[in-house]
């Protein structure tokens, strides 16, 4: 299920995915996909009620609770990342036993939202995996949602921690976080909504979700915000040539940890940045530093 869910963009790799077509042909290279298909509607409903909390067990032999949560399966198109995403939004969100009827409407009303929205030909988001990113986005703290804009510009896979603990970038700018547990708040967030998924230290995103987090921030105010923050945290992470022209030997393994970002950012900024207008001598500045 992991690969299902969260599939890494190594060259080489075999995915076993019930995406489609479309969508995983964007995100992978040189690798081989084995379509499995999405689930039927009583293996989604399953699904959906082993993720949540020992206290909706009862709800799974109720006819009337059955018949809600059958009806959110539906929305979920079958989907185990969306069946993942609904457990997440429906843990954090439960406010009482009619919690499915509840979150059947929100989802609903989210569905609606979604089809009056004016799509790029090139979106490859459904629509399930669009409804539940906008219900989970839209319910984070603001400080949690700001990170998620940040790291949505980053490289999905190699989101150290540690970038945002480092003391050089807590007053750096004003999207990012001034101390270790304001991180951790954030995170704790981020997590229990299903949007990041933490290991040794290592903060994983979904690109699926980067796309999601980028296409619902405002092209004017927030996207470059966002931008300009996570170029920033980069940029001053970033090892440099030592004034005294040192070789860069001793530090080459940290410039190649965070060179992935770089070419992140790079390929963000050709995707919208003169759209927006954007412009960054720290990106530039990045660029040269990879360069060699």
């Amino acid at each position: 299920m992991l690969w299902e869910l969260w599939p890494r963009t190594t060259r080489g790799t075999i995915i076993v995915t019930s995406r489609r077509p479309e969508v995983t042909g964007t995100l992978l290279y040189n690798s081989i996909e084995i379509d499995v298909g999405a689930l039927h509607l009583f293996e989604t409903r399953k699904l959906l009620f082993e993720l949540l909390p020992s206290k909706y067990a009862d709800l799974s032999t109720n006819p009337e609770q059955v018949s809600i949560a059958d009806q959110i399966c539906q929305l979920l198109d079958g989907l185990p990342l969306a069946v993942v995403l609904a457990a997440g939004f429906m843990k954090q969100t439960q406010r009482s036993s009619c919690s499915l009827a509840e979150t059947l409407k929100l989802l609903t009303e989210k569905r609606e939202l979604l089809m009056e929205w004016n799509l790029s030909s090139k979106a490859t988001a459904s629509l399930p995996l669009g409804m539940l990113w906008e219900a989970n986005i839209a319910s984070l703290p603001e400080s949690s949602r700001t990170l998620l804009q940040i790291m949505a510009f980053l490289d999905p896979d190699k989101v150290q921690e540690e970038m945002f603990l480092d003391s050089r970038v807590s007053t750096l700018h004003n999207a990012l976080l001034p101390d270790h547990e304001s991180y951790l708040y954030c995170l704790r967030s981020l997590s229990k909504y299903c949007l990041v998924r933490r290991d040794n230290a290592m903060v994983s995103v979904h690109q699926l979700v980067q796309q999601a987090t980028i296409h619902r921030m405002d092209p004017k105010t927030d996207l470059p915000a966002a931008f300009d923050a996570a170029v920033d945290l980069i940029w001053t992470l970033f090892p440099r040539q030592s004034r005294n022209g040192l070789l860069m030997s001793s530090v080459l393994h940290v410039a190649q940890d965070y060179l992935p970002h770089v070419e992140a950012l790079g390929s963000r900024y050709r995707e919208f940045g003169r759209s927006i207008g954007y412009k960054s001598q720290h990106l530039a500045e990045l660029i040269y530093d990879c360069s060699w």
